[in-house]
């Protein structure tokens, strides 16, 4: 068990969880932890919910004058810190991206898939409408699989864009490198390279 924050002892029966809240002393978690209660109760329904009040837990600290840290704030709530910050982090993508994706047929859970995805999610968005991909039909692992497959073709596409613009500066730079000789025919004169001097037997 974790104690509250200042605490040194805790009975047993003082112990909190997700539906006995009344002993907080901040009267705003007490309310946030009150939904996400509710939300529970409802079931995967409602998962926005919680995303939303642990956002707001988080964000403002407001487990602050109840707890020692925010891992101490999870256990109360029965949950890990890892999916405290998995909520967190969906729900702040969802409220930056609100044009993005369809969130409303999106689950928290897949929210949180996609938000790793950072700049590139409109270009995995678009990948998908061109592969008749339906991302808001998959389930999480189909998500997980469907980006990895996204990132492998576009890792050997950069692949093969790399080794032709490298081929071209090769090119280009023994070009720039190549012997220019200078000379005169019918009284003009004229820069050529060594290799075309060369390929048409032109006297020097």
């Amino acid at each position: 068990f974790h104690l509250r924050k200042g605490e040194k002892t805790m009975k047993k029966n003082e112990m909190m969880n997700v539906t006995n809240n009344t002993a907080l002393s901040n009267s705003e978690l007490n309310t946030k932890v009150e939904s996400i209660r509710k939300a529970v109760e409802l079931g995967i329904t409602s998962t926005w919910v919680q995303a939303k009040a642990y956002f707001d837990i988080v964000s403002d600290e407001l487990y602050d004058d109840d707890f020692e840290n925010l891992a101490d704030f999870a256990s109360y709530m029965g949950v890990s810190k890892a999916l405290i910050s998995q909520y967190t982090k969906a729900w702040e993508y969802y409220d930056n991206n609100t044009g993005l994706f369809e969130f409303d047929r999106l689950t928290v859970g897949k929210t949180y898939i996609l938000s790793t995805l950072k700049e590139k999610a409109l270009e995995f968005k678009n990948w998908c409408i061109s592969n008749n991909r339906d991302l808001y039909s998959m389930s999480d692992a189909g998500l997980k699989k469907t980006i990895k497959e996204w990132k492998e073709e576009n890792e050997a596409v950069e692949v093969e864009a790399t080794e032709e613009t490298e081929a071209v500066e090769q090119e280009t730079e023994a070009v720039e490198q190549e012997e220019i000789i200078r000379i005169e025919y019918n009284g003009n004169i004229y820069d050529i390279p060594a290799t075309v001097l060369e390929q048409y037997k032109v006297e020097k």
